[in-house]
């Protein structure tokens, strides 16, 4: 294979023939010999390996301002071709990528980059877009929940293909991941300030615009990272995801807050949130009950306050998953909701298939529950047997955002600090950690997929735990100094007494 040439050429014909000049145009040269600076761009022609049919092929590029641009490019090419020297089919793959790119003016492979897809066997002219290989991906997965087809496709329709879609596949890098996030802050942040302070016309042009959290960005690199994983072991498109090399801010979940008495009194005067997860005390949920007590979904929400299901458990929930001898109950499915379409399908995760026992409460509405249902199917005319335990009146799936709704409508009507349905959920845990209930009991029973999620959630949600353990632990210091009040300078005339502990024991000591 020839080295390759460096040239210097230009647009100009001959007056006569209109031939164009070429490399041979006069004014490409200075009166003393030297090149013209002015006239003229340089390019370089490189021979390429044979085709597949014998045929020798040559690639010829100018337009670059400087010789040593030209230069650089037809050297980077060379290098290329090399990594082809000991394998026929590798020179004229590579030979394929780079006439290809260029063609398409398109960047071309780094040598470290082409050498792994060499090593691997990788595809070597993988020069599909990130929004090309992003749908064929999401459709060609088969073996995934619906739910999770939907955030998949979401992520991508909304934030990957609009800032990343352009991008060839093998040419995405990491700055280009970074620019992505760096544009949905801006964006989310602006969001949130209209809102906040926005005139009536800011708002109306981000009304149904969602500001997106940072659990969220994570989230949709948990997506793409997937994805490209698949095209590292999959397709063999690419060698390195990118996704896996970023950092993001943390997102962890934040902790629930109870509507403690003085919080209650400050969201009534500010009509602010406490925080983004709030839960009700005891008395909170047992008000929300008597509220609902003549609900058609009162048995239901009675499940949620008292044994924690997820909504679209309950929704799920059938009576063969019901044993009224043992008062337990099975969790074996899950209702979720797509748009308008219900979807029956497997719990979250395989912690979340599980038997709870039901206790009296639980149990009774239950009862009560099957005997409005014997009712109701010999009341109408028209009933439709789904065998499950909550739905609607003439026996069809319950929605699940039906229930939210009704949930915030009775909150409403009964002035109770504002909680999403989940809260309830975050009301069980609550009253299991105060009743000292061991955590490994509490996430079996709610489903989590790890104790350490259960106690980093749940661990210090209680004020008056924390107020005990402060009380404990003070109650093993054998001496301190207590600061006396009084109305005189602090600086001058602070009082203190010394309370003396009594006496340790030898063992108490150690």
């Amino acid at each position: 294979m020839a080295p390759g040439s460096i040239m210097k050429k230009c647009g100009c014909c001959n007056a006569t023939t209109g031939i164009p000049l070429g490399a041979r145009c006069p004014k490409l040269r200075r009166p003393g010999g030297g090149w013209s600076r002015a006239h003229g761009s340089w390019g370089y022609q490189l021979e390429l390996p044979h085709s597949m049919g014998g045929k020798r092929r040559y690639e010829r590029r100018c337009g670059f301002p400087i010789a040593d641009a030209a230069r650089e490019q037809r050297d980077h090419i060379i290098a290329l071709l090399r990594l082809g020297t000991n394998d026929l089919a590798t020179a004229l793959a590579i030979a394929d990528t780079v006439q290809e790119r260029l063609r398409r003016r398109q960047v071309l492979p780094t040598v470290e980059e082409l050498r792994r897809r060499v090593s691997t066997g990788a595809a070597l002219n993988a020069s599909v877009t990130v929004e090309a290989y992003l749908r064929m991906w999401i459709a060609n997965r088969r073996r995934i929940k619906e739910n999770t087809r939907t955030s998949y496709g979401s992520h991508i329709r909304v934030h990957l293909i609009p800032h990343l879609g352009h991008y060839l596949l093998d040419t995405l890098q990491p700055e280009h991941l970074m620019a992505m996030f760096d544009s949905i802050t801006e964006h989310s942040d602006y969001v949130r300030r209209v809102r906040a302070n926005g005139t009536p016309e800011q708002k109306a042009a981000v009304r149904g615009q969602r500001a997106t959290a940072p659990a969220t960005m994570h989230r949709i690199n948990s997506t793409l990272r997937k994805a490209l994983n698949d095209a590292i072991r999959v397709y063999r498109l690419i060698t390195v995801n990118v996704a896996t090399l970023i950092e993001l801010p943390s997102a962890a979940p934040a902790k629930p807050l109870e509507w403690t008495a003085e919080r209650v009194r400050a969201w009534q005067q500010t009509r602010t949130l406490p925080g983004p997860v709030m839960t009700w005390t005891a008395r909170h949920t047992g008000r929300f009950l008597d509220a609902a007590r003549e609900d058609p979904l009162y048995e239901l929400f009675v499940l949620l306050a008292y044994r924690g299901l997820r909504r679209g458990e309950a929704c799920g929930l059938r009576w063969i998953d019901i044993d009224d001898t043992a008062q337990t109950a099975t969790i074996s499915q899950q209702i979720i909701q797509n748009g308008s379409t219900i979807i029956i399908d497997t719990p979250k995760s395989r912690a979340g298939a599980r038997v709870i026992p039901l206790g009296p409460a639980a149990h009774t509405a239950l009862r009560r529950r099957h005997h409005i249902q014997q009712r109701q199917r010999t009341t109408r005319n028209e009933w439709t047997d789904t065998g499950l335990v909550f739905t609607q009146p003439d026996g069809t799936a319950l929605s699940p955002a039906k229930v939210s709704i009704r949930f915030h409508e009775i909150t409403n009507a009964a002035e109770l600090p504002p909680i999403r349905l989940h809260g309830l959920r975050h009301g069980v845990a609550t009253r299991n950690r105060e009743a000292r209930v061991d955590t490994r009991q509490i996430q079996e029973l709610l489903g989590h997929a790890t104790y350490a999620f259960t106690e980093d959630c749940y661990g210090t949600t209680i004020p008056d735990l924390a107020i005990q353990a402060a009380e404990l632990m003070a109650a093993q210091v054998p001496h301190y100094i207590q600061p006396t009040p009084t109305d005189s300078d602090p600086e001058e005339s602070v009082a203190l007494s010394v309370t003396t502990a009594p006496a340790l024991s030898p063992v108490q000591r150690r």
